[in-house]
């Protein structure tokens, strides 16, 4: 069986951490610090996971201080987002 990704999950095994960050226009954006083992190759890796996958990134960020971010798992079940010919998809579209 083919488990789902977690761009957390693989952000995190890059040594990329992300931060929810409010744009100039209030707009809600992801920003990445790296540890600092962290190659360069794995930078840009995680740079491109970060840029294809930011909606999702927001959803699973977006909760109150001092809580977990969400699991794709967690956003499936509330049904915040859904599978749709293999890619993530927003529950309302």
């Amino acid at each position: 069986m083919q488990t789902l990704f977690d761009p957390l999950t693989k952000l995190a095994a890059l040594g990329a951490f992300p931060h929810l960050a409010l744009a100039a226009d209030g707009k809600k954006q992801i920003s990445l610090t790296f540890a600092r083992a962290a190659s360069r190759k794995a930078q840009r890796d995680a740079q491109a996971i970060a840029a294809r996958f930011e909606r999702l990134l927001v959803l699973q960020l977006d909760v109150g201080a001092g809580q977990q971010p969400r699991t794709v798992q967690q956003l499936l079940a509330r049904g915040r987002i859904r599978i749709a010919s293999g890619r993530y998809m927003l529950a309302g579209n």
